[in-house]
């Protein structure tokens, strides 16, 4: 697996968590196919046998998984295939062309998914949630001024704040995707000192002082239209990631259990653990799909400007915003 990533990395110009999502799911697919750990790409000579195992997910995940097995096939590039795959790859990439259309068919009727209908919750469900972890840890005594935990609760009590931080992070202002996953905490002073290219590729929370906080966003998937984007923390955020800060020590926002950073991966898991009380699963996509669609507003003289906002905030442009995310 660990060849299979430096070949894609050596030929092509890849972000490092574009490059592990890729690998991740041609990983997956082995699994699931063979049963056994990625050994070899060989697999993938049986077409009909792949697309017979990803036939029945989602036209989006079929995408996703169509477009990592191209890339493995192909880790140079400009249409350069692995000897031996030549042949499969052009049937997979006609297959991959096939689904796009469909999805975009699917996408431009505003109808949601099979998936999304049976994960779709509303916003005052979330939130009630939220609520209740908020509720809980007021209630076993925490707040702004404490620094430890609880004797023997440490690990339970950490998670419990993160949920209620995670929850907000999603909740209190537009989400954004899984852009908290890898992002830093920094204070003021020290982000005015850090390069431009610095900025460019990376995401910080930056603490200007108790009451004042903004994020900075460089690295997310819609940047090279958007460039560096940066927002004010709201005051309510701005209360529970001072309760958080006050057991989190390190240089990162979010932690695994191991109290190291977050990855994306470990991002998508812990929100739908957050949010398992709802009974569905919920990802950061799937709130931005009910944030879009409950924030589409009536009229359009006002809606309009109220939109490009929204969609600015959460990352992607407005074309975006009504094309994909919001639902009937």
């Amino acid at each position: 697996m660990e060849k299979l990533r430096e070949e894609i990395k050596k030929g092509r110009n890849m972000k490092d968590r574009s490059l592990d999502a890729y690998v991740r799911n041609i990983s997956k697919l082995s699994k699931g196919m063979t049963k056994k750990d990625f050994k070899s790409l060989a697999f993938l000579k049986e077409y009909k046998k792949v697309i017979d195992f990803i036939d029945d997910k989602s036209l989006s995940s079929q995408r996703v998984m169509l477009a990592s097995i191209l890339v493995a096939l192909s880790p140079e590039g400009r249409g350069k295939y692995k000897k031996g795959f030549e042949e499969v790859a052009k049937k997979y990439t006609r297959y991959l062309t096939t689904q796009a259309k469909a999805y975009d068919d699917n996408i431009k009727t505003k109808q949601k998914s099979a998936k999304q209908e049976g994960n779709w919750v509303t916003l005052a469900e979330l939130e009630k949630v939220r609520r209740k972890y908020g509720s809980y840890i007021k209630k076993i005594g925490y707040t702004q001024k404490d620094k430890d935990f609880k004797q023997g609760k440490e690990r339970r009590h950490r998670e419990l704040i993160q949920k209620y931080l995670v929850a907000s992070l999603y909740l209190l202002t537009p989400p954004r995707r899984n852009s908290y996953a890898n992002m830093k905490i920094i204070s003021n002073k020290d982000f005015e000192k850090l390069p431009e290219k610095e900025k460019e590729n990376n995401n910080y929370l930056v603490v200007v002082s108790r009451n004042k906080k903004f994020f900075s966003f460089g690295d997310y998937k819609t940047k090279k239209s958007h460039g560096v984007q940066e927002f004010p923390v709201e005051r309510k955020l701005n209360t529970v990631l001072n309760l958080w800060l006050r057991f989190n020590e390190s240089q990162y926002l979010l932690l695994n259990s191991k109290g190291e950073k977050m990855t994306t991966n470990g991002l998508t898991k812990f929100l739908q653990k957050t949010f398992s009380p709802t009974g569905k699963k919920i990802s950061s996509t799937m709130i931005r799909h009910i944030f879009a669609t409950e924030k589409q507003p009536e009229g359009f003289s006002e809606a309009l400007e109220k939109q490009e906002k929204l969609a600015k905030k959460m990352g992607h442009s407005l074309k975006e915003q009504q094309k994909t995310y919001v639902k009937k």
